[in-house]
């Protein structure tokens, strides 16, 4: 996997358990919501352990590997704000938007410092 798969990878996982949490789960895929938390489980967190004793060298890898954790630390609380009703679902609605879109920036950054090779 290069970088564009992996930030790939990641906007489709995100899209899945987005599918999933708002009830448009049309492909009956079993998502386990408890495990969305762990940054690991998802193909970009693999690929970032797989290589991070290539990616650590440039300066952008620890940032991204931060905004990684808080996405899935996001997307945990916001898996487990099924009542729509209630006010603190909505506070939490929306922030794990915002932390995957700074990870793709990020990402895109530490992409540009290995000119797009691994």
């Amino acid at each position: 996997m290069n970088f564009l798969k992996a930030q790939t990878a990641h906007v489709v996982w995100k899209s899945q358990i987005e599918k999933h949490i708002y009830g448009n789960n049309k492909e009956n895929n079993q998502i386990n919501l408890e495990s969305v938390g762990d940054k690991n489980i998802c193909e970009l967190g693999m690929w970032l352990e797989k290589n991070k004793s290539i990616l650590s060298k440039s300066k952008n890898f620890n940032k991204v590997d931060q905004l990684h954790g808080q996405f899935h630390e996001l997307i945990k609380k916001r898996a487990a704000c099924n009542d729509k009703d209630n006010n603190a679902c909505i506070k939490t609605r929306e922030p794990h938007k915002e932390a995957s879109h700074q990870l793709k920036i990020k990402l895109s950054q530490l992409a540009h410092d290995f000119n797009y090779l691994i």
